[in-house]
C-alpha cells in the first residue's frame, strides 16, 4: 500500500473509504460510507 497516493479510493474491511495522506510516511484511513450492518 502506497501511502504517496493521495485521495486514492479503496475498499476497506469496513466499507467504503479513501487513503488520505497525514505525513511523508503516515496515511489515515477516512470511511467516507461505512458499512456497519
Amino acid at each position: 500500500m502506497d501511502s504517496k497516493q493521495k485521495g486514492k479510493q479503496v475498499i476497506t474491511r469496513f466499507g467504503f473509504g479513501e487513503i488520505i495522506e497525514v505525513s511523508d510516511f503516515q496515511s489515515k484511513v477516512r470511511l467516507e460510507k461505512p458499512f456497519l450492518g
